[in-house]
C-alpha cells in the first residue's frame, strides 16, 4: 500500500504538469486573446485530468487493493502541488 501512496503522490504532481505549461504558453503569447487564453488552459485542464484518471485505471489493473489509496494519494499530490505554486507566486510576485 505505500509504494501505491508514493506512486500516486508523484503522479500528482506530474498530472499539474500540464497546468503550468499552458500558463507558460498563455503568458508568452498574451496576442491571443481570452479565448485563446481560455481554449488553451481548458485543454490542459483535460489533458491533466486524463493522465489522472489513466493512472489511476493502470493502478487498478495492477492491484484492486492500490486503487483507492493511489486515488487519494494523486488528489493530495495535485492539490498540494497547486496550493505550493499558487503560494510561492503570491510571495514572489511583488
Amino acid at each position: 500500500m505505500v509504494p501505491a501512496i508514493i506512486i500516486g503522490f508523484i503522479v500528482g504532481i506530474v498530472g499539474f504538469a500540464p497546468l503550468l505549461g499552458a500558463l507558460a504558453l498563455v503568458k508568452r503569447t498574451p496576442s491571443q486573446g481570452l479565448g485563446g487564453s481560455v481554449f488553451w488552459l481548458l485543454l490542459a485542464l483535460v489533458v491533466s485530468f486524463v493522465l489522472l484518471v489513466v493512472a489511476v485505471f493502470i493502478a487498478i489493473s495492477i492491484s484492486k487493493d492500490f486503487g483507492l489509496p493511489f486515488l487519494f494519494a494523486e488528489a493530495l499530490g495535485l492539490s498540494l502541488t497547486a496550493i505550493g505554486f499558487g503560494v510561492w507566486r503570491l510571495l514572489h510576485n511583488r
